[in-house]
């Protein structure tokens, strides 16, 4: 538990933290003095997107773990998740250019969203213009969408899908149409790169299967032989990579090696050799490890989105260990 409060705490941090942040508009421009006058609810944690999943952070760690500091989260989230400051929101969404944060921050809104169905209605409610004004550009960039970018950056087409399938199975009457999303696969036709040029922070080969493997139906054993099915020992001959957690662009390395961890753990439990789930899920353990030094380290580069990444890499590990190692997973008080 003690790692999840760090990814809590510094989560809380971000999310009201208004500076320092890239935003370029002018009080001339805009009419304001401040990024919380156009953004009210996500002006935080440097850029929009970041401020997004990071208030989906606070709402799943307090729908699943006891928090020391849940008051204060809950406060926040109270006085952020509002019909007036959502309203302001969709407002804002609509001046922005057009594919302002689409698919990347878009689809967060939609995972937002399935966090707080069933846990608190108000707050639901007040998201739910947001939610659909997200869901309407989106299944309009699907529409017209005629290959996948596979960047491993905020442009990723199969992270995106992945977010906007799982949305529509928990929310079907806000989401966009499973079979529209699963119609996608079909952009999917040849193996993706295991990771790309530049700064990363997402492997577009574990991105495309993760999707690939959640729009199958989950209880249906895979076929041994699926061409889009990474070799495990392509796989294992990823490293973990370091990065700088004060560095704009180095900074995605440490997110980059969360993100393996969560792709690798949940490949772990859909692979047919027992040990080589095994060795999967050891160098799931192995990334994670490698960017934990780096949380809540006072690197705001890093600081300001890591912990998501970090939550969602832990969780899929967790998880798979609990059903690939069932003794050792009920002592795994060293990863927590």
């Amino acid at each position: 538990m003690e790692l999840i409060e760090q990814f809590f705490s510094c989560a809380l941090q971000g999310v009201t933290r208004r500076d320092p942040g890239p935003y370029c508009k002018t009080a001339h421009e805009c009419g304001c003095q401040g990024p919380d006058d156009w953004h009210p609810c996500f002006y935080g944690c440097w850029d929009w997107h970041s401020a997004v999943h990071s208030h989906f952070l606070l709402v799943r760690c307090l729908r699943h773990y006891q928090m020391s500091n849940a008051d204060r989260a809950l406060a926040v989230l109270t006085e952020h998740l509002t019909p007036e400051r959502i309203a302001v929101e969709v407002e804002s969404l609509f001046k922005e250019k057009e594919g302002w944060e689409c698919p990347y921050g878009l689809a967060w809104v939609l995972r937002l969203a399935q966090e707080l169905d069933t846990w608190h209605m108000e707050m639901s409610r007040a998201l739910e213009p947001l939610e659909l004004a997200a869901r309407d550009r989106l299944a309009e960039w699907l529409r017209t969408l005629r290959s996948p970018c596979q960047s491993g950056a905020h442009g990723d087409t199969a992270f995106a899908l992945r977010l906007l399938l799982e949305h529509s199975r928990r929310r079907p009457r806000f989401g966009v149409e499973e079979g529209t999303i699963l119609q996608a696969r079909e952009l999917f036709q040849v193996t993706a790169p295991v990771d790309t040029s530049g700064f990363p922070f997402l492997s577009p080969l574990l991105t495309q299967t993760q999707f690939l493997l959640a729009s199958w139906n989950i209880a249906e054993e895979l076929p041994i032989n699926i061409w889009w099915m990474p070799e495990v020992a392509t796989l294992l001959k990823l490293k973990p990579v370091t990065g700088n957690p004060h560095d704009m662009k180095s900074c995605h390395a440490i997110g980059l090696n969360f993100s393996r961890a969560e792709g690798l753990a949940q490949l772990s439990l859909r692979c047919h050799d027992h040990g080589e789930a095994l060795l999967l899920l050891r160098s799931a353990r192995h990334h994670w490890e490698s960017s934990v030094p780096f949380v809540n380290c006072g690197g705001w580069m890093a600081d300001h989105w890591v912990c998501t990444f970090g939550l969602m890499a832990l969780e899929a590990f967790l998880h798979a260990s609990s059903v690939l190692e069932p003794t050792q997973a009920a002592h795994r008080d060293d990863v927590e």
